[in-house]
Formats: structure tokens, sequence, C-alpha cells
């Protein structure tokens, strides 16, 4: 219940000695097999000059995999197919389309035109209903499987290919060799990501690329990422607004002194160094350590300097990991990973753009939110809920709203399911507001420390003195014909949407009530401890939640010690991560995820 999750790194560097170090003689390595993928294509598709010449006209640096589409379209012998594409590749559907009926032998291509923000929005149901046999999603990752879909499926992940030499040059440049770096990025960019990870894996102390299963390694959605530490690891060491201030320049300082390297110049703001003089290691490295000092930074700490300073940070900190660096031309998905890393500083390199950038967000405010949120459901537990489930693809698995359909019926609570292709703040407002809406508390609310703690929390991290109000008593609105305002009916006190995690996380407060995730939900219901810290049930159930020794070391006379039967929490647990695992297969019972868990051994 705690919101962990099991994740699998790939992690190359010499930051760890290991058993050799113990036995005095580094044991010799068995060389990892060769293994040889054969292209399954038929040369006869593969090499066709007509095919290559007609997919001349698309972007060299993009790999739409034509030929992998055209040889797949032919041996599902598909009449009719079916593309999908995000919004910045739908300039070449009509291409597609145009190679998918001369080379593949269909005979006919539809676009699908609707909105598609990630593989969760696969929408192969719209597509049989237009009488396609066979669907292509580009730009995603499998995140639905296929034995999932109402048609035959192909994914294309649309790798880009970017100047991984610039993208080394840049990390060396602006990061000692001491430090253990974490590379990550969009599905796009994973294999520059893993090129990059075996290029430099001699030249950083460590180099991970994480992986939170299905996704894989390196890749982050907006909704899904790995946390690089155990819950326990960061919950207890440090409040999140402690770790909101870490500096770059200033841990490098302190690292290049350790290191025996001078400390880096003061001033700068946000900006990072990048190396854009040239193409060769030589050029980048001079021009760049030159320009490295007019603007705060510090050149790479020198490599005779790299032993001592890696055994000063393994000293001081283990294994642990010093920077996120994000590789995309976007913040959303790099904002998933800093919610569930948020002592980890993040910076990201923007391969079109050729820089690399710190990155910060407000914890503090997106934390207080929710809490806020989740404080006021939980006041309406046993009231009437709304059930979002999304119908845009695959974003609303019924799974999990089965799940939260339960969790409101166990608390008391009456579920309302709604179809919602798009989540709107005009749409629940529609509906009406009951007991739960947003408005400012009530001089008997104020007296509860939590409900006070998060709106004051709120209003300072938004730099105001009040959280946005409306009036709990609005009458309930007809849609369509269907009113919910019989029999005394007040609208919907709370809402908890099966969508998208972020519609709450980035828009929570552009609702009128309470719009919960499947996690929040847990958390409002006492099934869950909360994020920020403690237990929640005494909070929502008075005197009638049990405390009691438990495993582990969890034992005590005091309450404060004892764990809580409901949640698994202990009254005095510190702050945890915010789990960011929607889609992730080791996530939490309220996750949204395709891929079964695996049975423990």
């Amino acid at each position: 219940m705690d919101g962990s999750q099991a994740i699998t790194t790939t992690t190359a560097g010499s930051g760890t000695a290991g058993a050799s170090s113990r036995s005095g003689s580094a044991p010799a390595k068995k060389p990892a097999p060769k293994r040889y993928v054969r292209s399954q294509i038929p040369r006869e598709i593969s090499e066709d000059p007509a095919l290559l010449a007609a997919t001349s006209v698309l972007p060299p640096n993009y790999n739409l995999e034509v030929p992998k589409t055209v040889w797949r379209v032919r041996q599902a012998k598909a009449r009719c197919v079916a593309l999908q594409l995000p919004e910045g590749l739908q300039m070449f559907a009509t291409t597609l389309c145009d190679i998918i009926e001369r080379f593949g032998g269909a005979e006919s291509c539809v676009i699908l035109g609707d909105v598609t923000y990630g593989a969760c929005c696969i929408d192969d149901v719209t597509a049989a209903a237009l009488g396609a046999d066979f669907l292509v999603h580009y730009g995603h990752s499998c995140l639905v499987p296929l034995d999932h879909t109402a048609i035959p499926c192909l994914y294309v992940f649309v790798d880009i290919t970017i100047d991984v030499p610039h993208f080394i040059d840049t990390l060396k440049l602006n990061f000692p060799q001491t430090d253990h770096l974490v590379l990550a990025g969009t599905i796009q960019f994973t294999a520059a990501v893993h090129a990059a990870r075996a290029a430099m894996s001699d030249h950083f102390r460590a180099i991970t690329v994480p992986q939170a299963k299905p996704l894989s390694g390196g890749e982050v959605l907006g909704c899904t990422a790995p946390s690089l530490l155990p819950l326990g690891e960061y919950a207890g060491t440090h409040k999140v607004s402690e770790l909101l201030g870490a500096d770059h320049k200033a841990r490098r300082a302190a690292q290049g002194a350790a290191a025996g390297a001078a400390p880096a110049a003061a001033g700068a703001g946000e900006a990072v160094v990048v190396s854009t003089a040239g193409e060769g290691n030589g050029a980048v490295q001079a021009a760049g350590a030159a320009a490295a000092v007019a603007v705060g930074g510090a050149a790479a700490a020198p490599a005779t300097a790299a032993a001592a300073g890696a055994a000063a940070a393994a000293a001081a900190g283990g294994n642990r990991p010093d920077a996120l660096v994000f590789v995309s031309d976007g913040r959303f998905h790099l904002e998933a990973m800093m919610i569930a890393n948020p002592s980890l500083p993040a910076y990201r390199y923007d391969p079109y753009a050729r820089s690399l950038t710190r990155e910060r967000y407000d914890h503090s405010g997106m934390r207080a939110a929710r809490q806020l949120a989740v404080t006021r459901a939980s006041r309406v537990r046993g009231k009437r809920w709304g059930v979002v489930q999304g119908t845009l693809g695959h974003q609303g698995n019924p799974r999990t709203v089965d799940h939260c359909v339960r969790r409101i019926r166990a608390a008391g609570g009456t579920p309302v399911v709604f179809l919602v292709s798009e989540l709107t703040p005009e749409k629940v407002a529609a509906v009406g507001v009951g007991s739960g809406g947003m408005a400012r508390p009530s001089e008997d609310e104020s007296a509860s420390g939590d409900v006070a703690g998060a709106t004051a929390d709120l209003a300072k991290a938004t730099g105001g003195d009040e959280v946005r109000t409306t009036d709990t008593d609005c009458v309930v609105r007809e849609l369509g014909g269907l009113s919910l305002a019989g029999a005394g009916a007040r609208g919907i006190d709370a809402w908890v949407q099966v969508a998208c995690p972020r519609l709450s996380i980035d828009w929570g407060e552009a609702f009128a009530a309470p719009m919960l995730t499947p996690y929040e939900l847990e958390v409002a219901l006492g099934f869950a401890p909360p994020w920020w810290g403690g237990c929640f049930c005494d909070t929502i159930q008075g005197d009638s939640i049990e405390y009691g020794s438990s495993e582990g070391d969890r034992h005590g006379d005091s309450k404060e010690q004892q764990q809580c039967k409901r949640c698994g929490a202990c009254k005095g647990d510190k702050e945890r991560v915010y789990p960011m695992d929607h889609y992730a297969r080791d996530g939490g019972p309220w996750n949204a995820s395709y891929m079964p868990k695996r049975a423990a051994r």
C-alpha cells in the first residue's frame, strides 16, 4: 500500500567496488555472448527501389519503420488500414497512406484525426467501427498489449536520430567525473540515451538508465516514472521543501573541492553550459571550458582527481545518484520523473535546441494542493462520488474503475460512473457540486489542523491569501434531459477520474469539486497512507482506527510507533514520495496497468 514499485536499472561505471575489492583482485568477467538479430523483413520489401524512393520524402532522422509496416500489412492481408498519429506527426499521414496503399496491398487507408496524447489513447475501437482491420499507432510505446485490442495493431515508436556526440560532450562539460548520472527521456530518444550511456560508462562514477516495467529502459511517461530509491530512502531524510533548493553549482563546488579541483565561480542563473563549438570532442571541450567560467559553471574534474573524488562521493552518499538528465523537447514527461524523485536535481537536454537547462518543479505547491483536495474529499467519503472512466482510447481501464467503485462502496459512499472522452471543468460544473466543493473552510473546519495546514500551504505556495472558492449549494443542471437533482440529490460531492492522473495533478484546482486520482482516492478513504506523512485514518474515522505493533521494526507502546491496521502507516511516519506508477506493472493496487503483476517467488 506504500505505492512503491519494482525498478530495474541498467548501471555502468565504477561507483561500486563489489566483491572484487574485498577479495583483492578483480575476477575475470565472462564476455557477454554476441547476439545476432536477423531482420525478418523480406529483402524484396526492405530493398525495393520504388519503396525507398517513396520514403525518401520523409525526414531521414525519423524512423517511421515504413518497410516493417508494409510487411505487417501484407502479412495481415489488411484491406483497410487506420493510421493514428500525434499532432506533431500528422503532417506525414497522407504520405504514409499513399505508401501503404501502393506497397502494402491495402484497398483503403483512413487517418484518425482525434487528439492522441499517448499510447493509452490507442483507438482500436474507433478504427474497427470505421471498418479498418489493421491499426498503426505512431509515436508511443506498447502500453496497451496487443491481446487487448479489438483489431491487429502495430506500434511504431518513431525513433528520432539526434547528435549523440554533442549530447555526450555537453554532459562531460557540465558534470564532474565523480557524479552518478541518471539518464532518461521520451520513447523517441531512448536509443540515444542508451548509446550515450555506453559511450560514457568509463567517464562518470556511474550512469543509470532506470526502468519502470512494462516501459522500455529509460522511457518515462507523463503518468509513469520510476522512483530511483525506495520511499524510505526519501522519507525521514529531508522535508520536500528542503530539497527544492539543491543547487547545481554549489554541489559541484563541494565535489570539486573534495576532488582537488578549483571551486566553481559564483553567478549565473538557470542556464547551464552547453557545448556548441563543432563536432569534435577536442574543439567542443576546449571552447566549452572557457565558456563555463564565464557563466559561472566549471569544467569537468581532472582525470587525475577522479579516483579521489569518487572515493569521497562514495563515502558521503554511497551510490546515490547526483543528477537526472532528461532528453526531450518539452517538460511534460520530465515533470513525472521529478515528482517521483523530488530530491534529485533535474536537467533537460533539448536535442533540437542543443541546450541543457536546469529544471525545477513546485513540489510544495503541488503536494499542498493535492493534500487539500484529498482532505476535502475525505469529508464526503460516505456521500455521492463521481467515477470518470476515460473513453479516449484505452485511458479508462475497466479494472481500475471497478476497483474505485468497490473502494467507494466499502467506505459507505454511492458511486456514479461517467463515461467521458475529454474531462474539462465545464463538464464537471454541469453535473453540479455537492458538499465537497472547494469552498473556503468554515470556522469549524479551520480548527482542523490538516485542512487549515493544507490551505495555508497552498495559499503560500501560490502567493495568495486564499484558495479558489465556489458555491457549495449550487443548483444541479440537466445534462441532455437527464437530471441528477431528483430525490433531493445535490450533485456530486467528490470525483475520481480514471483517465490521466496529470489532469488532477496539473489542473485539479480548476474543478469545482475535488478531482482525485485513483491513488488519491485510496488515501482519502484510508486504504493507503498519505504522502504528507503520518496516518490519515484517524482524521477520517475518529477513534475507530486500531493501532498495534506489526512487521519489521515498527514495535512500541506509543501510538506514534504503532502501525495502523487499516493503511499500514504510523503516526510518526515522515513525508513520502508521491508515486507516479499509473501504468507500472508493479505499482500500487490503484494503478491502471494492462500488464498482469508477476507472482512473488
